[in-house]
């Protein structure tokens, strides 16, 4: 009767410990979820991972994971929990989702599709999914596509402002000039206050060299939403473009202040205090360039003219000999190095520099070349390698700006702007 007892005593505890490894992981889970909304992804992957530890059938916490883990910026391992959670359950809607992001910061275009378009076969009306869709065409500069992914969305969604941008964009990426300010303007029409409807404009206005309506639209976007630091770098190529160099200096400050890592920012900070004599800061600048992006040619040749302008010539000549390891044809460092070593006194170094250059600019640069490259515009694509526009202030490049597409980040990125279904839990 003891031994009876003694073992209903051991079935009890059991089922006990059972109840409370249940009320555990459920509250774990909510822990991690309340993490994860609070956006304290560290802690809330933690948190998933004493989950997945004592319940490694479940599907939710991989998915959970997975999408702290982009957040993180590993999309490797953000894949992978995806695939584990889409294991589990083929049905995690969300988790397609978050797949396919994940696989788009993965340059996965093809499989992010699929991934999309397996989640809108259980949710046809899904706008996220539709516009994920979207973006993932653009990211394959599959233009069209993604022009008739937005139409599509725009058809189910007719008000849906950040489709008729997304589209307005994809049309400008495809030169498609007309069509895109039409979509502009259906943004701006839906919301009159949509900060990013605004910037979009005001960029298809600048690239049409409408400088002083594109000023306007980019000051009223600044208004709305002042902590947007590319609207500040936008504002600067405008205000530079309308003559107001302090005012364009001022945004760049501002950029800097707000986004420390911003290299645009403090290459054309650079450029414009070159321009009015400020060479020492111009060279901090350049400097920070450099720290971030040591191969960044135009940043060591900008160093270059400035150190040989101040007189620190042992570094101009460093920097011109980088310059000319990577670019044998580029005359004008031969001149400026010859200049450099004709003030250290190295005249046989100098003449031979100057001749070496006089030899290149006539077998390479033509009475034509020379005429097309003094009208060409005041601004170079941050892309573009041709080191005579190193004087010219840096744009994002045709491909950066088709990428960015402000509905939100739904695919670039950090998924902290991402509107995945998380609920903070109640008590």
């Amino acid at each position: 009767m003891r031994l009876k007892k003694i073992y209903i005593l051991i079935i009890l505890s059991l089922f006990s410990t059972s109840i409370q490894a249940q009320i555990n992981t459920n509250r774990v889970l909510a822990i991690g979820r309340n993490a994860l909304y609070f956006e304290d992804y560290v802690l809330a992957m933690q948190y998933f991972n004493q989950v997945i530890r004592i319940k490694p059938h479940m599907a939710e916490p991989y998915f959970y994971r997975g999408i702290a883990k982009i957040s993180l910026e590993d999309y490797s391992g953000s894949e992978a929990d995806c695939n584990e959670a889409l294991s589990r359950n083929p049905f995690l809607i969300e988790a397609y989702r978050c797949r396919g992001i994940a696989r788009i910061n993965l340059n996965k275009y093809k499989e992010a599709i699929e991934d999309f378009d397996k989640g809108l076969e259980f949710a046809p009306e899904n706008k996220a999914l539709l516009i994920c869709k979207a973006q993932a065409a653009i990211q394959n500069k599959d233009y069209k596509n993604a022009i008739d992914y937005f139409a599509h969305c725009i058809k189910k969604y007719p008000r849906y402002k950040e489709a008729y941008l997304g589209r307005g964009y994809s049309f400008f990426a495809n030169e498609d000039t007309l069509s895109a300010l039409n979509d502009f303007n259906k943004t701006i029409e839906l919301d009159k206050f949509y900060a990013d409807g605004l910037s979009a404009k005001a960029t298809l206005l600048y690239e049409l060299e409408n400088y002083e309506e594109a000023g306007k639209l980019i000051d009223e976007a600044i208004r709305l939403e002042p902590y947007k630091s590319n609207f500040y770098i936008n504002r600067g190529l405008i205000r530079y473009q309308l003559q107001n160099i302090r005012g364009a200096m001022d945004d760049y400050n501002h950029v800097v202040h707000l986004d420390p890592n911003n290299i645009l920012a403090y290459y054309n900070r650079g450029i414009l205090r070159a321009q009015i004599g400020d060479d020492n800061r111009a060279i901090e600048d350049f400097e920070r360039v450099i720290e971030f992006e040591p191969d960044n040619d135009f940043a060591i040749y900008n160093r270059a003219i400035l150190r040989n302008k101040i007189g620190e010539l042992e570094g101009a000549i460093a920097d011109l000999n980088t310059i000319l390891k990577k670019h044998p044809h580029f005359f004008p460092a031969y001149y400026l190095r010859a200049d450099a070593k004709s003030k250290l006194f190295d005249k046989k170094g100098a003449e031979k520099d100057y001749n070496t250059g006089m030899l290149i600019e006539k077998k390479v640069l033509t009475k034509e070349e020379i005429a097309k490259k003094s009208n060409e515009r005041s601004t170079r694509e941050s892309s573009e390698s041709d080191l005579h526009k190193h004087n010219k202030l840096a744009v994002a490049s045709k491909e950066e700006q088709k990428r960015r597409l402000t509905y939100k980040g739904e695919s670039r990125g950090r998924i902290q702007n991402v509107n995945f279904h998380i609920e903070m839990e109640q008590d």
